[in-house]
């Protein structure tokens, strides 16, 4: 009876974590790059003609704890054509050998002060075609196993629309000081919960706005956003719940820089 009982409460546990994903968690965290790497070719390709990238950015000091994002990039229902990591700053570089050995990862040695927003900067700077599909992620999420398919999908519905999973009212962070995601009104995209973008959507130098306070290259989500703004690129926010923060990331002078964007975009006070 008693081992009836135990039985019943390890299933039931096992059954909670795994509806909440833990347990896919806990394999993206110990499991090989090689294990999932193996199969990920032998994934359909994503249902678009345009080349699909997924970019993120990285340190060096956090190159050897990226390995659970890699791997929830790798174990999606599709593949991408290319998976890039920018790394600002870095020269001379030793990389893990999940990284190395990985043929389909591309490593992109960029300046330091581009910082984060290297994960987008990185693959528009080097991207021909107008209709390529970035996926731009970050290096202390692990994403959901239908991620790319779900923002893909919706790009195909919204083909001129850049994408994105969570974000936050300029106005609000001003006013009241809460960074809070309330879809259908954010003006401020989250990048590092995921966003699609692709090159048609940048035709100047994204850094080319007048006064622009010094370091609005290390705050990803005002450069994207105040950028897009300004040329009027339509955003979509969808609803995808399956990502898992493995630690939230305080960007730099966040809040001189939302006053700076919201300067610039005074309907949005």
């Amino acid at each position: 009876m008693k081992f009836q009982i135990l039985t019943l409460v390890i299933s039931v546990i096992y059954v909670f974590l795994a509806y909440y994903g833990y347990m896919r968690f806990m394999k993206l965290k110990y499991r090989s790059c090689e294990d999932y790497a193996r199969d990920y070719l032998k994934l359909p390709r994503v249902n678009v003609k345009n080349k699909v990238i997924v970019s993120m950015a990285t340190t060096v000091n956090d190159l050897n704890d990226i390995k659970s994002t890699i791997n929830s990039i790798l174990d999606q229902t599709v593949h991408a054509d290319q998976i890039i990591i920018s790394i600002p700053g870095s020269k001379q570089l030793m990389l893990p050998n999940f990284i190395k050995d990985h043929r389909i990862i591309l490593v992109h040695n960029v300046s330091k002060q581009f910082d984060k927003s290297s994960s987008f900067l990185s693959p528009l700077l080097r991207e021909k075609d107008g209709e390529a599909i970035i996926v731009v992620v970050d290096d202390k999420v692990v994403y959901g196993s239908d991620f790319l398919e779900t923002l893909i999908e919706a790009s195909i519905a919204h083909p001129n629309n850049v994408i994105f999973i969570k974000g936050y009212k300029a106005s609000n962070l001003i006013s009241d000081n809460k960074k809070i995601d309330v879809p259908y009104i954010n003006d401020i995209i989250s990048v590092a919960d995921g966003v699609l973008i692709k090159p048609k959507f940048f035709d100047i130098d994204i850094l080319s706005f007048e006064h622009t306070p010094a370091g609005l290259e290390t705050n990803p989500d005002i450069l994207l956003s105040a950028y897009l703004h300004k040329q009027k690129v339509q955003i979509t926010q969808i609803k995808y719940d399956e990502n898992f923060r493995k630690r939230e990331e305080i960007l730099p002078n966040s809040d001189k820089f939302i006053s700076y964007y919201a300067s610039i975009f005074p309907s949005f006070l």
